[in-house]
């Protein structure tokens, strides 16, 4: 009896949840989904297909796998009111599919034809055209999806082969429209983390474009100001991973933040998507005084400091070595940044050095920061920062 009544409680928030999320599902051939993608009733998000970035080899295995007869996994669709589906979990494989079949279209709402560039000159999607051989079917290198219009010599799959692939069957798990906006935004999460199939920014990222997508694009443009780029030198991995627009999420929401508010961020990176949600959903946000800041203060560190901005300070040896390193980058980019509006234009690019260099004398990096996480970090390098930075407003002032 005791556990019956002690049990009670949870089955209610349990039925009480069950509710905010209405789901269907079928099992659906591929030929049906490429005939939906083709009609514009399944959709995928242009701004979806940056993050696609599966390689050859995995694009290939795909293919093998639906011509071996392998169970394909499940994917996810989220109906709009207009009935129409959008890919919430499933987009490499059905990308991999489309691409490789020729139906795939460009951002712009192009059909496919060849590898296509973003503004900054990487290239944002490339589905694979030709096949690679495998241990199980060697002889798929470079064989197409049809031959050659051209005549150009080259394997492709016969007509059956194609059937094959068209026939091959998916689960499709569809959230239906009544659903609230939370429960699919939570199962977006749960699906794209629980894995760790996508990066927290690449997440965050979906998750912008299905609440804010201009909010979206405005965090890519931060992330593509020039000055921005030549200040964080990151690895190739971190580029393909957005890291870069973390890092500008991360310098606007915690450039003004008061100190205090920081004692109690258990997670940063349940505290940043929180944070990025809110300006998402909030019509006032100050874009326009938030980039420019941004803008300043990063133009401010490339003129003084360049690559050299967020790398370890040696006094010993007089100049800056190392890589990237998030701590530098907490004390000076937000240090600079809570005072760049009354700093910008005043302030020598030598003087601006030397604050940095105090930053990298001071006790809190002195000691470093072994063993603690990010949350614990902050608060030391925010107020080290704002402390160093804001010295210079008395040096101008006296000067």
């Amino acid at each position: 009896m005791s556990a019956s009544i002690a049990l009670d409680p949870l089955q209610k928030q349990v039925d009480a949840a069950r509710r905010h999320i209405k789901t269907d599902g079928y099992t659906m051939s591929v030929g049906e989904l490429m005939s939906l993608y083709e009609h514009e009733e399944l959709h995928i998000r242009p701004e979806f297909q940056r993050l696609f970035r599966w390689t050859s080899h995995q694009q290939t295995a795909l293919i093998e796998s639906i011509l071996l007869g392998i169970p394909l996994p499940s994917i996810f669709v989220s109906q709009r009111p207009d009935g129409v589906w959008e890919v919430v979990d499933g987009l490499q494989r059905l990308t991999t599919i489309f691409g490789f079949a020729g139906i795939l279209r460009e951002p712009l709402g192009e059909d496919l034809a060849s590898n296509g560039n973003g503004e900054d000159g990487e290239t944002t999607w490339d589905p694979i055209r030709e096949l690679e051989g495998t241990e199980y079917l060697p002889a798929l290198e470079g064989v197409r999806w049809e031959p050659h219009e051209d005549g150009e010599e080259g394997g492709a799959l016969t007509s059956a082969q194609r059937m094959m692939i068209k026939r091959a069957k998916m689960d499709v798990k569809i959230v239906l429209e009544e659903s609230s906006a939370e429960a699919k935004y939570d199962l977006f999460m749960r699906l794209n983390t629980l894995g760790s199939r996508l990066s927290d920014q690449e997440v965050r990222n979906c998750l912008l474009v299905w609440t804010n997508v201009q909010a979206f694009r405005w965090f890519l443009h931060l992330s593509q100001v020039p000055s921005f780029r030549v200040c964080i030198p990151l690895t190739e991995r971190d580029f393909a991973e957005r890291y870069d627009m973390e890092l500008a999420l991360r310098f606007v929401v915690l450039r003004n933040m008061p100190l205090d508010d920081l004692k109690g961020i258990a997670d940063l990176g349940a505290f940043l998507t929180s944070r990025m949600r809110e300006f998402a959903e909030n019509d006032k946000f100050p874009y326009e005084v938030e980039e420019r800041a941004f803008i300043q203060t990063f133009g401010a560190l490339e003129a003084s400091l360049g690559a050299d901005s967020f790398r370890k300070w040696d006094e010993a040896k007089g100049r800056f070595t190392g890589g990237f390193l998030i701590s530098a980058f907490e004390a000076i980019a937000f240090g600079l940044g809570q005072h760049i509006e009354r700093l910008a234009g005043c302030v020598e690019t030598d003087t601006l050095r030397c604050a940095v260099e105090r930053v990298w004398a001071s006790d809190v990096f002195q000691k470093g920061f072994p063993g603690m996480r990010a949350s614990q970090r902050l608060p030391r390098t925010l107020a080290t920062g704002r402390e160093e930075f804001g010295k210079l407003l008395d040096e101008s002032a006296d000067s």
